[in-house]
């Protein structure tokens, strides 16, 4: 495959099937801040304890390889549709189906604002780690997607309600048996706790460059390890993704060098834990991602 030291892809869609395309495109203008102290703060926290338990959480999800999926038959009826949409198939493995739709109150205005990571990451994120597993294992997936939330730098900077509301709704569902229903709550309850975090999300900044299209060719390479099927990539270009998923400019922009620090640990963590099965085939760490941050 021929390729750029600086080649993203821009398969746009972004959905749970998105077009069988490699990556490519035109290279990103680079928005990378320089500043020495973005750099050394970062370098500072990388090796935190919030950031060693999400690797071990990472770990655990990335070792988790689906069943062989080939000639599968087709799915039973969806459940009801919100935010993301889980049912059973056939086989008895979880699908899920991911919506246009977005949870309320990203910021306490209960307006979106600006990602910082795109909306559609914090969604593959649940999705790539329950899509086709068995039930039990979907849940045990959910139940440490929620322990991996609350070692985010954002965790302790989010509004005090925001986090009793949906931990309290959380540990009640994580008291009922596994069903496609109760897996379609927690995980659109995990969604909302997650948008609603601080880092998440800014209200304002400089013109956005269209990030989140990148986010369809890593779905794409998912989606074909989920299938146990080969794909054509090399670690560079998928590096180069994840990287190009944070606008840099626009945060820059609005926001503290310090917090700048933290937001880019969290969408570091963030976009890793979003397509767990390439970042194992590749080796790529949430520590790879924030070094490209700052590079």
């Amino acid at each position: 495959m021929e390729h750029s030291d600086r080649t993203p892809a821009r398969q746009r869609g972004g959905g749970a099937e998105p077009q069988a395309e490699p990556l490519q495109g035109a290279a990103p203008q680079d928005h990378r801040p320089a500043s020495a102290a973005i750099r050394a703060l970062t370098k500072a926290i990388h090796d935190s304890p919030r950031m060693t338990a999400q690797r071990q959480i990472m770990e655990g999800l990335a070792s988790r390889r689906p069943p062989r999926l080939a000639d599968r038959p087709a799915a039973a009826a969806p459940v009801v549709q919100r935010m993301l949409t889980v049912r059973y198939t056939a086989e008895g493995l979880v699908a899920v189906t991911q919506t246009t739709r977005r949870p309320p109150d990203a910021l306490p205005d209960g307006s979106q604002g600006d990602h910082t990571s795109p909306y559609v990451v914090i969604q593959a994120a649940i999705a790539n780690a329950i899509a086709m597993q068995r039930p039990a294992d979907a849940w045990g997936s959910l139940q440490e997607t929620y322990a991996g939330y609350q070692t985010l730098p954002g965790w302790e900077l989010s509004r005090k309600g925001h986090i009793a509301r949906y931990t309290a709704a959380l540990d009640a569902v994580f008291t009922l048996p596994v069903s496609a229903e109760n897996l379609h709550q927690a995980a659109n309850l995990l969604l909302a706790l997650r948008n609603g975090l601080a880092l998440t999300s800014i209200a304002r900044g400089g013109g956005g460059h269209g990030e989140g299209g990148w986010a369809g060719g890593l779905q794409h390479l998912e989606t074909r390890l989920q299938r146990e099927q080969e794909i054509d990539a090399e670690r560079s270009d998928v590096l180069i993704n994840m990287w190009s998923l944070f606008d840099h400019g626009r945060v820059s922009a609005a926001t503290s060098a310090e917090r700048v620090a933290l937001i880019q640990q969290q969408h570091a963590l963030t976009i890793v834990d979003a397509y767990p099965m390439v970042s194992a085939h590749f080796g790529i760490t949430a520590d790879d991602v924030l070094k490209e941050l700052q590079s």
